[in-house]
């Protein structure tokens, strides 16, 4: 579990598939008179296997109570099936999240392979988002990955958006072009990772 800060206000981090609490590095600090907390989810980070990798799963590690929740990829679809339940947040942001895919076979031969070491950086990130991408990507463990991705199967989720019992603002990206019922934006010339991006963007938004 990572955390910085200790303010009353109490913000919720989720990272994504292959990643850890760690890369949340830029916008933890960025959020002033606030308590933020950043875990690794199962198999991820330094946090134990599971048997459940669901993105329901992963919520019941959670907790509730939480004044923002902030969800990257997979850790976007966990927000919003956490927040099926009025008393997780009072307010989401979702970073790209993954709540739809059609290529589902390579997808998981993707996330698989960067947690057995093919890890892509992008040139224009920060150094440390560079050395923590490729330090969670090594502490992913492979079949977790795997499962993550078979537990979630069909990856047919964004009907839950119907549901959700909190506000949520979705920056749109590469793995999500559309999020009907949700206030969406759109930044163009970024890629899946908004928070290594353009981080100074999502810290605007909250």
């Amino acid at each position: 579990m990572h955390r910085w800060g200790d303010g009353d206000t109490r913000v919720l981090l989720i990272h994504g598939i292959c990643g850890s609490g760690a890369t949340w590095w830029e916008i933890a600090a960025g959020i002033r008179n606030a308590t933020v907390v950043a875990p690794d989810l199962r198999g991820h980070g330094e946090s134990p296997r599971a048997a459940d990798y669901s993105a329901a799963g992963f919520a019941e590690d959670l907790g509730t109570g939480w004044d923002l929740v902030i969800g990257h990829s997979l850790g976007g679809l966990i927000a919003v099936h956490a927040a099926q339940d009025p008393s997780f947040a009072r307010r989401l942001i979702l970073l790209d999240p993954v709540l739809e895919l059609e290529a589902e076979a390579a997808v998981t031969a993707a996330v698989v392979a960067e947690a057995n070491g093919a890890v892509e950086v992008e040139p224009h990130w920060h150094p440390e988002h560079q050395r923590l991408k490729r330090v969670a990507a090594r502490q992913a463990d492979p079949e977790a990955v795997r499962l993550t991705m078979e537990h979630n199967s069909p990856w047919t989720h964004a009907h839950l958006l119907d549901t959700l019992a909190a506000p949520a603002l979705v920056f749109l990206g590469p793995m999500c072009r559309s999020a009907p019922g949700a206030t969406t934006r759109s930044v163009p010339g970024t890629g899946h990772s908004l928070h290594r991006d353009r981080p100074e963007l999502v810290l605007e938004s909250i």
